[in-house]
């Protein structure tokens, strides 16, 4: 297995890269790095932008003192875009954490990362990690490839995705599968729904700053990410079949005006 070099001396391996398997080691590594404090042993890109939780930060910082091993996994891939997200549930120094991050790579060069955590907010459900980890079953059947039939385009799924974010401020066009389950921070909700219009309280109308960055057409899967409820990170992953939404996960964050990548 060939290896290139990276910036600052570091290694692109030939085991990344923009295919299902070469995201998902990307994956791996870079939480292994984590959890080892320990940046440099990714492929980073000279020009790296990095923030969490909305904020700058550089890579090896905040969260990264802290980090440790995951007990829960979930990911999307995106390999039209070279680009992935994972929600896990990690331990930082004893406390577990929901903790999802999207990394984006170039040149087999690790080029953006973006993290957020689940927070206590107002209105929102407090983090849950012990409700991620029960349904660690249900990860293969959410992340697996669908048939070419039941698959719904890239412009679809966003404008899936785009529909979701403006029912959390009032009413909007979706369609539910059957069965069809929603969580919130890490507790499954009884069934899907939609927002009613008027708002409930505590909403301000429809997010802004939407982003859709990640969106896996082989699983069916979108990853929305916008400033709702409040002014609060709102990060939805949203599992489509048959152009039916099947699964509707929302991670809500810190309070933020911005998404730091506008």
């Amino acid at each position: 297995m060939s290896d290139a070099a990276g910036a600052g001396g570091m290694v692109a391996s030939a085991d990344i890269g923009c295919t299902r398997p070469g995201l998902t080691a990307l994956i791996t590594r870079y939480l292994a790095a984590m959890a080892a404090h320990n940046p440099a042993l990714l492929p980073v890109a000279p020009n790296l932008k990095s923030t969490e939780d909305t904020k700058p930060m550089k890579l090896g910082d905040g969260l990264w003192k802290s980090a440790g091993q995951v007990s829960y996994r979930r990911d999307a891939l995106d390999t039209e875009t070279c680009s992935a997200v994972t929600t896990t549930v990690m331990d930082m120094q004893g406390t577990a954490t929901i903790y999802g991050v999207r990394l984006k790579l170039g040149n087999q060069l690790l080029t953006e990362v973006e993290a957020f955590t689940a927070a206590t907010q107002g209105i929102i459900l407090a983090p849950n990690p012990d409700g991620l980890v029960s349904s660690m079953s249900d990860v293969s059947e959410w992340q697996a490839t669908l048939p070419a039939n039941q698959r719904s385009t890239r412009d679809q799924l966003t404008a899936i995705a785009d529909n979701y974010f403006t029912s959390l401020g009032g009413a909007a066009d979706l369609k539910f599968g059957n069965p069809c389950a929603q969580a919130s921070n890490g507790t499954t909700l009884t069934t899907c729904f939609v927002a009613p219009a008027p708002p409930i309280p505590g909403f301000t109308g429809p997010p802004t700053h939407r982003r859709f960055p990640v969106v896996d057409v082989e699983a069916g899967i979108v990853v929305g990410l916008s400033v709702a409820v409040a002014d609060i990170l709102t990060v939805a992953t949203i599992k489509v079949k048959a152009g039916e939404i099947r699964f509707i996960d929302t991670l809500y964050g810190l309070n933020t005006t911005t998404l730091g990548w506008e």
